[in-house]
């Protein structure tokens, strides 16, 4: 059964929609994206000049296994996202957003703890905000419940002819 909205309201579902939808689509066709990069390029960690510091430090073996972990590890949580985009189910969506955006967030404390014993030069503060960045607009967005607003958007019919 389809209840009249007034049309700020509906406007505010539709926003809140369209950006959850949006935000698991570019996000993760970005994360899938950069997992193929690793697995098509095999790029090895000790091959990058960023990272030669710290790779001293880190096992013959793991180093040559790392591209994989990542890739698999970048490559799942794309599959996580755009499977949330695809189904726009709210379960699958909080989930989604909650172990994406504690992933995110043990990165950057990762890498933060990294530049802090100097094993990181600082131009990897980029990727820390940007982690950063993520972690806190998903669990925002979780707490501030516009999950729901995917369902409704449904429910009222929003995605037919608009």
């Amino acid at each position: 059964m389809r209840r009249d909205h007034s049309a700020e309201n509906e406007r505010a579902i539709r926003i809140k929609a369209r950006f959850v939808r949006t935000w698991n689509f570019l996000i993760g066709l970005i994360h899938l994206l950069v997992a193929l990069l690793l697995v098509w390029m095999r790029v090895s960690p000790g091959r990058l000049p960023i990272l030669k510091p710290i790779m001293s430090h880190i096992p013959a073996v793991l180093a040559v296994i790392s591209p994989w972990i990542c890739a698999v590890l970048d490559g799942g949580m794309g599959v996580a996202y755009l499977s949330a985009f695809f189904r726009q189910d709210i379960k699958t969506g909080k989930r989604v957003w909650i172990t994406t955006a504690t992933l995110h967030g043990m990165l950057v404390v990762l890498l933060i703890w990294l530049i802090v014993l100097g094993e990181l030069p600082t131009s990897w503060l980029q990727q820390v905000l940007l982690g950063l960045v993520v972690a806190v607009v998903q669990l925002a967005v979780v707490n501030a419940g516009w999950w729901s607003s995917v369902r409704k958007w449904q429910v009222y019919g929003g995605d037919r002819g608009r």
